[in-house]
């Protein structure tokens, strides 16, 4: 019977990136030491919540899409999903795990592969920003906007607090009425 040996998360589409957020999709993939035929399936809990998260941690099921020795499941982060460091908490055998000796006997064993369980730290933070804005001021000469916000109790994702970076890129503009 097979045996997990890895577990690996890259973006469905685009680039790898350090931490995602609501709406991106992962493709984790899982990899084992023997063949298993197209179809070949079984479950795990995919551990996407610390103690900030509104989210219970999904059960989810990897699949074989072809004869070889890996099984994937696409992830797809929702909301209050978060948590510094992704990681599988747990899998069953999964009696549909089926070998290229053909025995249905499921995987080995249910052991986390050592130091191969999304060994880089992804985060996933599906918490949506909560900063208020505390002041808005507008410069008739440089025709500028500028929207001040307390960040000592609030935050932004991937900009730290008492920060004066250009926050333009982390609006949805269409939301903008004017």
């Amino acid at each position: 019977a097979p045996d997990v040996t890895a577990f690996t998360a890259a973006p469905k589409v685009g680039s790898a990136k350090s931490s995602y957020s609501i709406g991106d999709v992962l493709t984790l993939t899982a990899t084992v030491d023997k063949a298993v035929t197209k179809g070949s399936k079984f479950t795990a809990v995919l551990d996407v919540t610390d103690s900030s998260a509104t989210a219970s941690d999904p059960t989810i099921t990897f699949t074989a899409a072809a004869d070889g020795t890996t099984l994937t499941h696409e992830h797809t982060i929702t909301a209050g999903e978060n948590i510094t460091a992704l990681k599988i908490g747990s899998f069953k055998q999964g009696t549909t795990t089926v070998d290229s000796q053909y025995t249905t006997s499921g995987l080995l064993n249910t052991t986390l592969p050592s130091s191969a369980n999304f060994a880089s730290g992804i985060v996933i933070d599906g918490i949506a920003p909560t900063t208020r804005p505390t002041a808005v001021t507008y410069n008739p000469t440089s025709k500028t906007i500028t929207i001040s916000a307390g960040t000592s109790n609030y935050t932004f994702a991937n900009i730290a607090a008492n920060s004066s970076d250009d926050m333009k890129g982390y609006f949805d503009w269409t939301k903008l009425a004017w």
